[in-house]
C-alpha cells in the first residue's frame, strides 16, 4: 500500500524532543530521529519542523548542565544528519532557506556553542556544505558590518562569531578547536575537502568579495575590539598557502575586487592595498585613476 501524505503542519516536536532530551541528555539521537520519521513521515513538512524543534531546545538547554557542549553539540548534529537520512530530497535546503529568515547572532553564548558546533559537524558529514555555513550565517554578519555606522546590539559578537566559524572552515588548522576540543584529523580532511568546494573557479569570487569586506572590518572602529578578530583571520587567509595558491589562479579578479573596495571605502585604501600585495605575494600595487590596481610595469 503506497505511503499517503498530508499537506496539513507538523504538530510541534518540541515537546518529544524535550521529553528525550530530559530522560536521556539524547544519548541515542539516531534511534530519536528514527522516532520523528516514524511517527510523523505522512506531514510533508516534518523534516524542517524538526529542525525548528531542534533549534527552540538548543536554546532551551533542559538537558544534564553536566554533559559537555561538544558532546551534546554531536548528539544534536546526529540526530540532524539522521533526519536527513530519511528524506527523498535533502534537508539543505529547507536549513538554508531557514538561515535567510532568522539571525543567528541572536544565540546566547551556550547555545550558540553547541549550535555552531553541530552546523560544522554537519559539513563534516556532508549534510550541508560549507558553502551554505559561510553564505547562511558569515558572510551576512560581514556584510551586516558594511552598513553599521555606529555600534549595534549583536554586531560585535557576530564577528567574533563569524570570523571564529570562518577561521575553522577556510583555514582548516590543525590546532583550531571544536567546540573546546581540538578537532581529529579524519574531521580536518573532511573539512578541507568541503573547502574545496568554495575555492572551486565558480565559487571564488564569492570569497574575493568578501575578503574585501573583512579587510574593512579590521579597521573599521565601529566593530570595537572584534576588528583583531577580522584582521588575524585576513593574515590567516592571506598566508594559507591553499587559499593563496587559489587567489592567485585569478589574480585579475582579485585586483578587481580589491579596486571597487577602494572606490567604496577611500579611507580604508592603505589597509586594502596592503592586504592585496600580501594576497599576490608582491611589494608595490600600482593605483591607476578610478581604483584601478595592477602590479607596476
Amino acid at each position: 500500500m503506497p505511503e499517503t501524505y498530508t499537506s496539513s503542519p507538523t504538530p510541534s516536536l518540541h515537546p518529544l524532543l524535550t521529553d528525550h532530551i530530559q530522560e536521556s541528555n539524547l544519548s541515542s539521537p539516531i534511534d530519536v530521529g528514527n522516532v520523528l520519521w516514524f511517527k510523523y513521515r505522512a506531514h510533508t513538512d516534518w523534516a524542517i519542523a524538526a529542525w525548528q524543534a531542534i533549534i527552540t531546545c538548543i536554546h532551551s538547554r533542559s538537558w544534564d548542565p553536566s554533559v559537555p557542549d561538544a558532546v551534546m553539540a554531536h548528539r544534536f548534529a546526529l540526530l540532524i544528519w539522521s533526519i536527513d537520512q530519511h528524506l527523498p530530497t535533502n534537508l539543505e535546503e529547507p536549513i538554508r532557506q531557514w538561515f535567510d529568515g532568522n539571525e543567528v547572532a541572536q544565540f546566547e553564548d551556550q547555545p550558540w556553542s553547541i549550535f555552531a558546533g553541530a552546523c560544522l559537524e554537519l559539513v563534516v558529514r556532508g549534510t550541508i556544505c560549507a558553502q551554505t555555513l559561510m553564505d547562511g550565517f558569515v558572510y551576512r554578519a560581514w556584510e551586516w558590518t558594511s552598513v553599521a555606522s555606529e555600534p549595534v546590539d549583536g554586531l560585535v559578537r557576530a564577528v567574533r562569531r563569524s570570523c571564529s566559524l570562518a577561521r575553522v572552515v577556510l583555514l582548516c588548522e590543525e590546532t583550531v578547536d571544536w567546540v573546546g576540543g581540538s578537532i581529529a584529523m579524519t574531521e580536518r580532511l573532511r573539512l578541507i575537502t568541503a573547502r574545496g568546494l568554495l575555492l572551486h573557479p565558480r565559487k571564488l569570487n564569492d570569497l574575493l568579495e568578501k575578503m574585501t569586506v573583512l579587510v574593512c572590518m579590521s579597521a573599521d572602529p565601529v566593530l570595537e575590539d572584534s576588528r583583531t578578530d577580522a584582521a588575524e583571520l585576513v593574515k590567516g587567509i592571506s598566508i594559507n598557502p591553499v587559499i593563496r595558491g587559489a587567489l592567485l589562479c585569478k589574480t585579475d579578479a582579485l585586483r578587481t575586487a580589491f579596486g571597487h573596495a577602494v572606490i567604496k571605502k577611500p579611507e580604508l585604501k592603505p589597509e586594502l592595498i596592503a592586504a592585496l600585495k600580501v594576497c599576490l605575494g608582491v611589494s608595490r600595487i600600482r593605483d591607476d585613476d578610478g581604483g584601478r590596481l595592477s602590479l607596476p610595469r
